[in-house]
């Protein structure tokens, strides 16, 4: 799934979409994450990615899980 929260006014709306059982089975790529506070599963990867002039910084941050599963990245 790929989900853009932008336009959410609270949280709440999230589970009107069906994301939250989303999560549970599928993959979801969820931009502006922070409109969803407090619902993210404890599971969750999240990717920033920043500028750096012309380039870009990517950083992931997660659960111990994934270190082993990120380790080739």
């Amino acid at each position: 799934w790929h989900c853009d929260l932008y336009r959410l006014k609270h949280a709440g709306e999230v589970e009107e979409l069906g994301l939250l059982e989303a999560m549970e089975d599928a993959v979801c790529l969820i931009e502006w994450p922070e409109r969803m506070v407090g619902l993210l599963p404890a599971s969750a990867l999240t990717i920033t990615i920043g500028f750096d002039g012309d380039g870009r910084i990517v950083t992931y941050e997660g659960n111990d899980n994934w270190n082993e599963r990120l380790a080739n990245v």
